[in-house]
């Protein structure tokens, strides 16, 4: 029935070339290339801004952030802080022939200082031996209007690139991006989102993704998603859907305690007469340090997720993820280690 969604899938840009059916495939919605800065004074993804209302991309991260993020082999991370605004990070991966290799990533953060968890501007790099290069810059130059650059490159080209900018207040979200544009090739793809909190507990929001391409099945086409999500006190639901592909995704996530949260996840393509359901949780045992995510979809994959960390002497943190499809009798096993 396809492949698991249920891990955090936040859609990558796809380079020109990409000869996906620009119908069905998922919009063109790029998602950073590299992991925000973590730490104090920095923001993260988890953190939302204080009127605390989603984007059309962000609309069912609450429930993507309780699932586990499956790996294999052996992964160690070392994070070294040069002074309060820089840091470096080394990465080694060891596994199958594509996910192995060394990465070399900075982190900036700049002195413009909107709020205790906002500094900008940050830039951030990813370089691996190979001369592959991500980055990304991000500026907020106001607590309204947010901008943000990302760029990929392979072997001293830009394999794909996006500029987004936002404005965001207490009721209305507004966004535009520009997705590697290309004047020789005359390629283009441009998304529009817009979010609308029309009460307290609800909000409604679209995104219309357009993109022209001489390289897809047709040469202009445009994806259009209508979405809307309520908020509880103790639970979230949010419902998105593209009306002319006939197709639904809709998450539901509940926070039972302090320390446990469940959350389920549907994707459903009439077309493709495809349904995927994803069920999952998340339990944190704060004391200690340590952090359990497990999931199970309708195609009987699974993964589960064991972290914890130690703060004293050296803080680093261990982590152990177990996957598989059970009925094809395929597992995987990743453990990482990393220095904080």
């Amino acid at each position: 029935m396809g492949q698991s969604a249920s891990a955090p899938t936040s859609p990558m840009f796809s380079p020109s070339g990409d000869n996906a059916d620009p119908i069905f495939s998922t919009p063109v919605t790029p998602s950073p290339v590299l992991e925000e800065p973590f730490g104090s004074g920095t923001p993260t993804k988890s953190q939302e801004p204080k009127n605390n209302l989603p984007t059309m991309e962000s609309l069912h991260n609450i429930t993507h952030e309780i699932f586990p993020v499956p790996f294999e082999g052996v992964k160690l991370v070392f994070n070294q802080g040069v002074n309060q605004h820089c840091q470096l990070n080394h990465s080694w991966a060891f596994g199958s022939e594509k996910q192995s290799g060394f990465k070399f990533g900075a982190t900036y953060v700049g002195h413009n200082k909107l709020s205790e968890s906002e500094i900008y501007p940050i830039m951030l790099g990813e370089l691996s031996p190979n001369g592959n290069l991500n980055a990304q810059i991000i500026h907020q130059f106001n607590h309204n209007i947010k901008c943000k650059y990302v760029s990929q490159m392979k072997i001293g080209k830009i394999d794909g690139q996006q500029f987004s900018i936002e404005h965001r207040n207490t009721d209305i979200n507004l966004g535009f991006s520009i997705v590697n544009p290309s004047i020789q090739n005359k390629e283009i793809s441009c998304i529009f989102d817009v979010m609308r909190k029309i009460t307290n507990k609800i909000s409604l929001g679209s995104m219309f993704v357009f993109q022209r391409s001489n390289q897809a099945q047709f040469t202009n086409f445009g994806v259009w998603n209508v979405g809307g999500q309520f908020v509880s006190d103790k639970w979230t639901a949010a419902l998105g859907m593209r009306p002319f592909q006939s197709s639904f995704h809709s998450t539901f996530h509940m926070k039972l305690n302090e320390n446990f949260q469940v959350g389920t996840e549907i994707e459903t393509s009439l077309g493709h007469r495809q349904c995927i359901g994803t069920a999952g949780y998340q339990f944190d045992v704060q004391k200690s340090g340590i952090t359990i995510k497990s999931q199970i979809d309708s195609n009987w994959k699974i993964a589960t997720s064991y972290e914890r960390k130690f703060m004293t002497p050296i803080p680093f943190s261990f982590n152990i993820c177990i996957n598989g499809d059970i009925w094809k009798s395929i597992y995987g096993l990743g453990v990482g280690f990393s220095v904080l």
